[in-house]
């Protein structure tokens, strides 16, 4: 993986993908809803509000959803663009950051599903 200044969030991660791209929840999102929280993809952290989440949790997993969603997300330095696309391969998040000039994606293979309910619930448990 070449070095970034995110790449030190790659080795710590929720999940690594075998091509570097990787995902993972920081934290609960403050000054927002109940239940928001911060997530990491591929080097581009971002908030997710409970209704975001339940929406892509319900397209991973193995009773998943499948289709595509795209999603505009409000944040101070300008709108961000995940687009979430469910297969059977999983769930494929790519984001566009317009105000950055930069663009993420990782794939979430379906397995991964209750790690990464956990990492929620985690992350959430002391608002």
């Amino acid at each position: 993986m070449p070095e970034t200044a995110t790449a030190p969030f790659a080795s710590t991660a929720l999940y690594v993908a075998l091509d570097g791209s990787y995902f993972d929840v920081i934290d609960a999102l403050p000054d927002a809803p109940p239940g928001s929280v911060i997530v990491n993809v591929s080097g581009l952290l971002f908030g997710l509000e409970p209704d975001d989440l339940d929406l892509l949790l319900g397209m991973l997993g193995p009773d998943a959803e499948h289709g595509q969603v795209t999603i505009l997300l409000k944040d101070p330095d300008g709108a961000v663009w995940l687009t979430a696309n469910s297969s059977p391969n999983g769930l494929e998040l790519s984001l566009g950051f317009p105000a950055c000039g930069r663009n993420a994606t990782v794939i979430l293979p379906h397995d991964q599903s209750a790690a990464v309910r956990a990492a929620i619930e985690e992350a959430t448990r002391g608002e």
